[in-house]
């Protein structure tokens, strides 16, 4: 019963991600790859590259809990990557693409610490 509320808060969470990455694009979204005239920064792009691709890496996810295709989202997953690798070749010949790329994470937000969040300890000890 578990597994089931787990896939299905995944699927949830997965088309909420991807609908909303979907949205933030608008009239940028397309379903082939190709040159953007525009890198839209905003919304979830504005910590990750890819929303809409880790939006249905969570759907599948929680499809391959309650089903017995496991094979088929390891699949799922290679898919993806693939595609976020061959999109991100085309966006690196955007001027601004490099600087975004630096600042975001592919599929999760990239950590960062600011000056003096991270003490050493200097007692002598």
């Amino acid at each position: 019963m578990i597994y089931y509320l787990i896939a299905c808060c995944l699927i949830l969470a997965g088309l909420v991600i991807r609908l909303i990455a979907m949205r933030t694009l608008g009239s940028c979204f397309s379903m082939s790859l190709r040159m953007p005239t525009v890198i839209v920064t905003e919304g979830l792009y504005r910590y990750i590259r890819h929303p809409a691709y880790l939006g249905s890496l969570l759907i599948f996810a929680g499809v391959a809990i309650v089903s017995i295709y496991i094979a088929f989202f390891w699949l799922t997953i290679s898919f993806f990557l693939s595609r976020a690798v061959q999109e991100e070749q085309i966006l690196l010949m955007h001027s601004d693409y490099p600087a975004y790329r630096a600042r975001t994470g592919m599929f999760f937000p990239k950590l960062r610490f600011r000056h003096g969040d991270i003490h050493s300890s200097t007692n002598g000890a």
